[in-house]
């Protein structure tokens, strides 16, 4: 399953770099993505089948320093961003 190497690897390699405060860039797609986004916003695998994650659209995670989610910049599309 796609959670069993994605999850490790953002608790071992990326909450510790947050938890220092430190901005982290994550590029990632497909089941890898919705694993990660199931996680951090603790949707049900039946929420997460429902959520539409386009592809190549930046989105951010503010993380305080116990790790938790505290915001959420959402999904920008082109005309946000200025393309």
């Amino acid at each position: 399953m796609t959670q069993e190497r994605v999850l490790p690897y953002y608790e071992k390699e990326i909450l510790p770099l947050l938890r220092q405060g430190k901005n982290v860039l994550v590029v990632a797609h497909g089941n890898s993505l919705r694993a990660l986004v199931m996680a951090l916003e603790q949707l049900t695998p039946e929420q997460i089948v429902e959520t539409n994650i386009p592809t190549g659209a930046p989105f951010a995670y503010v993380v305080d320093a116990d790790g938790t989610i505290c915001g959420k910049i959402e999904r920008l599309d082109q005309v946000t961003i200025g393309s």
